[in-house]
């Protein structure tokens, strides 16, 4: 009798990779060498010392500091570590900027079921290719203005974070607000121009730009800091693309 995995791994499991693994018997072979992890803001989710190891970023905002210096920012969906190597260990940290699931696993263990299963194989694949590709196209377009780097960023880190978020009303009840172009949670103005290797300032006035255009709405409230509500997201998605 196969017993039923009702735990937060095989729950997160099945977010990450429900949609890239058709067989649900696969899916809970990922979940049994998961170990899942619920993080709050600023907690370390991974480290240098970590040897042999694979972590992946279910939801949430993640804030990656390589050891060479450079920082990035990841959306749910990343992949960190080496998954076909036991020996390696992170060349980076990272530390969560918002409210944040993970799964983390021995990358012996993902690299056994990788090889014996196809579908984990080309879903790992994915995940290396998404990467390779938001560094091209999120960090790497240095010859772009800093409004349109700014904008391409908060393309880039609200594409899966949702389009609403509870808040309470004027008389205390608890609501969800909808956003039409989507949110970011998590980073810092700070955090934004680490990332892009930009002058606070810079981000600061970029931020102000697109305020002052009515595409991302003015903070209000306790939510002044690390959120940004996208109020037009085509004519932000036409500034990230320099049109």
């Amino acid at each position: 009798m196969t017993v039923k995995l009702v735990t937060a791994q095989r729950r997160f499991t099945g977010d990450l990779f429900g949609n890239q693994i058709g067989s649900k018997e696969v899916v809970d072979a990922l979940a049994k060498v998961m170990t899942a992890h619920v993080l709050d803001r600023d907690e370390l989710a991974f480290g240098y010392k970590r040897r042999g190891q694979v972590f992946f970023l279910v939801s949430g905002c993640i804030r990656e500091e390589r050891t060479l210096g450079h920082t990035r920012l990841w959306k749910a969906g990343t992949m960190f570590g080496r998954w076909a190597s036991a020996r390696s260990s992170f060349a980076s940290s990272g530390w969560a900027l918002a409210d944040t699931t993970g799964l983390s696993a021995n990358s012996t263990d993902i690299y056994n079921l990788a090889m014996e299963h196809g579908e984990v194989c080309q879903a790992l694949a994915r995940m290396d290719a998404f990467r390779m590709n938001t560094l091209d196209g999120v960090y790497c377009a240095s010859r772009q203005s800093p409004l349109g780097r700014v904008a391409r960023l908060l393309i880039y880190l609200s594409e899966d974070a949702g389009r609403g978020y509870q808040t309470r009303s004027v008389d205390g009840r608890r609501v969800v607000k909808f956003v039409p172009g989507g949110i970011v949670d998590g980073p810092s103005q700070g955090d934004l121009a680490d990332a892009l290797a930009l002058g606070r300032a810079t981000v600061e006035k970029a931020l102000a730009t697109l305020r002052e255009d009515g595409i991302l709405a003015r903070p209000t409230g306790k939510r002044t800091n690390r959120f940004y509500e996208i109020l037009d997201r085509d004519r932000l998605d036409n500034i990230a693309r320099g049109v």
